[in-house]
């Protein structure tokens, strides 16, 4: 089964299963973005300095911060942490009811993507940490060794990164499919993988353009807010609160399009990738 193959078949499942999908994501995805979005244009219209930093270029930029500018940026960044995680429940869920059956309804999704959390959560940090991990030690290399050592030093941990990023790919799916432990199903997943690695490269890079020019289309959504914004950057204008508002929704409208089809197809093309490799089948 070849690149279109795999994609194909996701798009078919995506397709047969949009209505449960955008249900799904529209709950745990669109409506906590509007809701942030709520409390922030609650803030800036009840507190004059949030209004100048948040509608005034020039004053955002020179503005010394007060109490209420530091709570608001705490608030604010808690809100928006939040609404990172819960894609991570619409990963889940889809990724676990698209193991056991090609077609799911809005419930199934709900009660998997908040049951299987938890475990999908824990996975993610586990290689995340790694990564992180890797990275302190690259910033270390800079302030300790000479230039040109610590950027071949850079270079080889950017390649030790990638190389298990294709490795653990599949860590997730054998998580949920086999049941095993984290460790145990990233060991699984390098078992699977080993003597693929190049190709599940190459399908990774082609799956991560195909992402990306999906992400540029649904971004031309918040286009003509961004133009509109920029003109005022550059005249050292105060932006109005209209403009602010259309920009801000319509930034939060293209997120949800692009993270609709982002999200649930990149899940269902590795997990149909996954069921292919595991059965040993060249592709």
């Amino acid at each position: 089964m070849g690149f279109g193959e795999v994609f194909g078949k996701s798009w078919k499942e995506y397709k047969d299963n949009f209505w449960s999908i955008f249900i799904f994501m529209s709950i745990f995805i669109l409506i906590p973005s509007l809701f942030v979005l709520v409390v922030n244009f609650s803030l800036i219209g009840n507190y004059p300095s949030l209004q100048n930093i948040n509608l005034n270029p020039i004053v955002k930029s020179t503005e010394v911060l007060g109490k209420t500018e530091i709570y608001y940026y705490i608030l604010m960044g808690l809100l928006t942490l939040t609404t990172i995680f819960l894609p991570m429940v619409a990963s889940a869920g889809i990724l676990k009811n698209s193991l056991i059956k090609e077609r799911y309804t809005f419930r199934e999704l709900k009660k998997e993507g908040i049951v299987s959390l938890g475990r999908f959560l824990l996975i993610s940090i586990v290689i995340l940490f790694f990564l992180l991990c890797l990275f302190l030690l690259g910033m270390l290399f800079l302030f300790i060794l000479p230039g040109l050592v610590s950027i071949v030093l850079l270079f080889l941990l950017l390649v030790i990164a990638v190389i298990f990023i294709v490795y653990w790919i599949f860590g997730p799916y054998v998580l949920f499919d086999e049941k095993k432990g984290v460790f145990k199903s990233l060991r699984k997943s390098m078992e699977i993988v080993k003597g693929r690695w190049w190709k599940t490269l190459g399908y990774t890079i082609v799956l991560i353009l195909i992402m990306i020019g999906i992400s540029i289309a649904s971004s031309l959504i918040s286009l003509p807010g961004i133009l509109v914004y920029m003109i005022y950057i550059f005249g050292g204008k105060p932006v109005s609160s209209g403009i602010f508002i259309f920009l801000s929704l319509s930034d939060a409208i293209a997120n949800f399009v692009g993270s609709l089809l982002i999200v649930p197809l990149s899940t269902l093309f590795f997990k149909n990738l996954y069921l292919k490799v595991k059965k040993n089948k060249k592709y």
